[in-house]
């Protein structure tokens, strides 16, 4: 009776030394396992994983690789290993284990990946590296993790990577905005996604005073508007900024006549406004400021009361990081038809809708 009770006291010991808490936003409910076809549990010592499918049948030939949860693959190779494995040590066998010979105790991010495919993410959470403990990983559905980013303020991507902190995953952004991070478990997109990029206006507009002629009438603008490029795109996309958080209310119907002379507005274009009164107000002044485009014009029917005005706020305020790399894990994965596309939050928050 006694040795049955010393057997069932280092059971639940052992048990409760393989849980885990939080980490990847996919764990699994890891625990002892006592079904090898092989291998003896019991005579397992030291820490081990057990790789299964949906239903718990182990799964052969599934490589491992374990990372620190703040790793960021955009920034370069992994770090020295957390394992003293040989990488062909880190493959599953007939029964799904594999002995970990981990440098320190700790919390891991550990992806199984089998042909290519990734099959899990999950969190192994180990307290100390003198108890034995099996930790059991679970295969889960997946989808093809790919799409287009998409930055809510409508400017675009000129460069960028997205990536998925504490694994090696990770895909270049390209000219079009589409990634493609392969296939992943579908619960992949609850992780730490992350986006590093440098984001460009979708086109840069001038409005300026013009010269009036006889045939001018009250309802044409007095500003002129032509589209730049080169160097001049660049400082109007780039500049001081006139407006601050202690300056006065945008003056709407100098900055509606302004932008009037550019007629269709797309989101994410950047209005340049030079000369002629100053778009905060007051006396005319030679200041100069740009304007961001958050929501374009609806051209369709200029007769319907459904017209859209264009929606403009100070570029300098919103999107402080314009023309230099930042990175954010603002991100969230699109559902529905647009499965995959991720949205990049780039906006400061006092321009962001209620």
């Amino acid at each position: 009776m006694n040795l049955r009770r010393s057997m069932w006291a280092a059971l639940a010991a052992l048990c409760l030394s393989a849980c885990i808490i939080g980490g990847t936003g996919t764990d699994t409910e890891n625990g002892m396992t006592n079904n090898s076809k092989n291998q003896d549990p019991n005579s397992l010592e030291g820490i081990t994983a057990r790789v299964t499918d949906s239903a718990g049948k182990p799964l052969a030939g599934v490589t491992l690789g374990l990372f620190d949860p703040a790793y960021r693959p955009d920034l370069g190779p992994a770090p020295e290993a957390v394992v003293a494995n040989k990488p062909e040590s880190l493959v599953s066998d007939t029964g799904g284990y594999v002995r970990l010979s981990l440098k320190a105790a700790g919390k891991y991010v550990v992806e199984g990946v089998s042909q290519g495919k990734t099959l899990f993410f999950d969190t192994l959470a180990v307290p100390d590296l003198q108890r034995s403990a099996i930790y059991t990983f679970r295969a889960r559905a997946q989808f093809a993790f790919r799409g287009k980013v998409r930055l809510t303020s409508g400017l675009r991507i000129d460069s960028g990577r997205v990536f998925i902190r504490g694994t090696g995953r990770m895909a270049k952004v390209d000219s079009a905005g589409g990634y493609d991070l392969g296939l992943l478990p579908a619960d992949a997109e609850r992780m730490a996604l992350g986006a590093r990029f440098v984001s460009s206006p979708v086109t840069v507009l001038r409005a300026a005073p013009g010269p009036l002629s006889i045939n001018d009438t009250l309802n044409r603008s007095p500003y002129a508007c032509k589209t730049l490029s080169g160097d001049s795109a660049l400082k109007a996309a780039t500049p001081a900024g006139t407006w601050t958080e202690s300056t006065p209310k945008l003056d709407t119907a100098t900055v509606n006549t302004a932008l009037k002379s550019c007629g269709d507005l797309q989101e994410g274009s950047v209005i340049y406004i030079s000369g002629g009164k100053s778009p905060t107000g007051g006396q005319p002044t030679t200041q100069e400021a740009s304007l961001l485009v958050l929501k374009g014009t609806d051209s369709t029917n200029y007769t319907s009361p459904k017209v859209l005005a264009a929606v403009v706020a100070p570029l300098s305020q919103c999107v402080p990081s314009l023309g230099k790399e930042s990175t954010t894990y603002a991100v969230e994965v699109r559902t529905g038809a647009a499965a995959g596309d991720l949205v990049v939050e780039d906006l400061a928050a006092s321009c962001q809708e209620p």
